[in-house]
């Protein structure tokens, strides 16, 4: 094992550590049980109303490397600081949690998983070209259906070639209906998470906008095509006319 292999598998012990040691103290302890609870969190954040946000995304960042799940910091974010303020923290902690995953994740893996992996299978290398040059909409996609969990859809990402900042852009613009969805219920109750009629005017927003990325993303390459297929016409005329 080269000293590089080994510094990633060091890496990734002490993160599985640090996982398990953080969900040990936030979800069986007294002390990490205040910090879960609403009213407690909410007189530190009216004690320290400047770094309390930096506090939240902070948070949401180390949740998300961590692996751990991240709902019940929304709706705390909500509950503490209102709706529009919580939607936009929750923003930008989903955000960069998401791009320092993926970065942690293309470090400690991919180079691993295109080797020994990806090499030996032609289809998973074709999925990953193809997922790669549509990486926006991949992450879009993803992030509004929530078939994964938002931490380990960030380690799935990094093992594939799609860019940061599609993951960044898809992240925020594909993230606002989640987070608004959670920090309405710590804003005005979590009983929203059971009313039909706002989960599904949630629903359709994702959906909606999920077929118009399709759509815009199917008009491009079509555009794409026709450019690529003139430009090779015209390629092939002139080298017919200098013959």
């Amino acid at each position: 094992m080269t000293r590089s292999a080994g510094g990633r598998w060091a890496s990734f012990l002490i993160l599985v550590f640090l996982a398990v040691l953080v969900a040990y103290f936030l979800f069986y302890t007294p002390a990490g049980s205040r910090w879960r609870h609403r009213e407690y969190v909410h007189e530190r954040v009216h004690e320290h109303p400047i770094i309390a946000p930096a506090g939240f995304v902070v948070s949401y960042i180390i949740l998300g490397v961590l692996g751990l799940p991240v709902w019940w910091l929304q709706v705390l974010v909500g509950f503490c600081f209102g709706l529009l303020p919580a939607v936009l923290v929750c923003e930008v902690g989903s955000t960069l949690a998401a791009v320092t995953t993926v970065s942690v994740s293309r470090w400690l893996a991919a180079d691993f998983f295109h080797k020994k992996v990806e090499s030996h299978m032609a289809r998973l290398r074709s999925l990953d070209e193809k997922l790669g040059k549509n990486g926006l909409l991949v992450v879009l996609t993803i992030r509004m259906l929530h078939v994964v969990p938002f931490s380990i859809s960030n380690y799935a990402l990094g093992l594939i070639d799609v860019k940061l900042r599609d993951v960044a852009i898809g992240t925020f613009i594909g993230g606002i209906t989640t987070n608004a969805s959670y920090a309405a219920a710590g804003a005005y109750g979590k009983h929203l998470l059971h009313n039909w009629k706002f989960m599904g005017a949630i629903i359709g927003v994702n959906l909606v906008t999920i077929a118009a990325m399709w759509l815009i993303h199917r008009r491009f390459e079509q555009i794409r095509r026709a450019r690529a297929a003139t430009a090779g016409a015209a390629n092939s005329t002139v080298s017919s006319t200098t013959r």
